[in-house]
């Protein structure tokens, strides 16, 4: 039996930073590719989404994020 959900979250700029060669965490323009599945084996939905903007320095670095399921 197939059942759907409508899942939404917003994800903070803070968790898209990573370590520059200056090893500041950092958020860069760019594109970004979301994954969402099951597992990292059973991917079932797969977008993209562009960060605009300047490079920006983040002091502490966020890992979650509030999601709704419908």
């Amino acid at each position: 039996m197939d059942e759907s959900k409508e899942v939404s979250f917003t994800i903070n700029m803070k968790q898209l930073a990573f370590h520059d060669i200056n090893m500041e965490q950092v958020v860069e323009p760019g594109k970004m590719e979301v994954y969402v599945g099951a597992s990292s084996e059973d991917i079932r939905l797969v977008d993209t989404f562009n960060i605009i903007g300047e490079k920006t320095k983040i002091d502490r670095k966020v890992f979650s994020s509030e999601v709704t399921i419908r």
